[in-house]
């Protein structure tokens, strides 16, 4: 049957999807130069069948902060890296105000030292970036950037920043997530458009949706609502026979919508048409 269509179908594997960013590695390394769509699905639970969901861009930082040790009898004779730590934090509770409504700056300690009685010589923290685009994840880095000299220049500690790679924001193709939804209709199940002004998180497809016209679709692995992504419960339901029956429809899904696209050239060119107009033009300068 390929043999009589006009292209290939590729199947990359893209591992590292939320730790580690694997497509975007595999996009900067040219696994996607020769690929015209990408199209995915996501398990997803509690009976929700998504398509066209966005999602924003985000990034990890880890920024490790060395002073100098001390015994805390006597405390100027150190440099506490963990008050550096504890400063950044203060400064990003600071700013909260002035961050947009989709601006989130998380972070955790994960190191602060290893008695009570001692100046940390060494403490670390980790930060997770997330706004409505990578222009914004960008900017935001920068703010935070700042507060990391800022708490240099106060402490006296210094500061070493490890910048992860960032997460574009998602860019679904509307006219791809409608074939899909009306395939995943002939199958037997039924998809929604999602509600527009729910925040939701980040995965490395965002990176590829901004090359090329991409959908990242979700299908429910479970009806149960107690179920959340992400834990022991959900990595348990992912076993079950109605989650495989689920991955195998949507692999059917997937399978026809790539039917659809690779006969139809008036429907590639939508496709591509709705993708010129979708993408940002900043992304295109670069």
């Amino acid at each position: 049957m390929m043999a009589e269509l006009n292209g290939n179908v590729c199947l990359i594997g893209t591992p590292a999807e939320e730790g580690g960013a694997g497509k975007a590695k595999l996009l900067r390394n040219g696994a996607f130069d020769d690929v015209d769509f990408a199209l995915m699905m996501h398990p997803s639970s509690g009976g929700a069948n998504l398509v066209g969901r966005g999602g924003r861009a985000a990034c990890t930082l880890t920024i490790s902060f060395t002073g100098k040790g001390a015994h805390s009898s006597v405390p100027k004779n150190g440099i506490n890296a963990l008050s550096a730590v504890l400063q950044v934090f203060q400064q990003i509770d600071l700013l909260r105000p002035t961050f947009d409504p989709q601006d989130n700056i998380n972070g955790i300690i994960t190191n602060g030292g290893s008695a009570a009685n001692v100046i940390p010589a060494q403490a670390e923290c980790e930060f997770c970036v997330r706004a409505d685009t990578m222009k914004r994840t960008e900017e935001l880095i920068e703010i935070l950037k700042r507060c990391v000299e800022n708490a240099e220049k106060l402490t006296g500690a210094n500061a070493l920043i490890n910048l992860g790679d960032i997460y574009a924001e998602r860019y679904p193709n509307q006219p791809m997530c409608q074939a899909f939804k009306d395939n995943m209709e002939l199958i037997g199940i039924h998809m929604e458009w999602p509600d527009p002004k729910k925040q939701y998180g980040s995965s490395d497809i965002g990176n590829v949706s901004i090359k090329i016209p991409a959908i990242h679709d979700y299908l429910s692995i479970t009806d149960d609502k107690t179920i959340q992504g992400h834990t022991i419960e959900y990595a348990n339901a992912s076993g079950s026979l109605e989650a495989q029956e689920i991955c195998l429809k949507g692999a059917k899904g997937l399978a026809m919508t790539g039917y659809d696209i690779l006969v139809d050239p008036d429907f590639q060119k939508n496709i591509r048409t709705y993708h010129e107009k979708q993408i940002p033009i900043f992304y295109k300068e670069k």
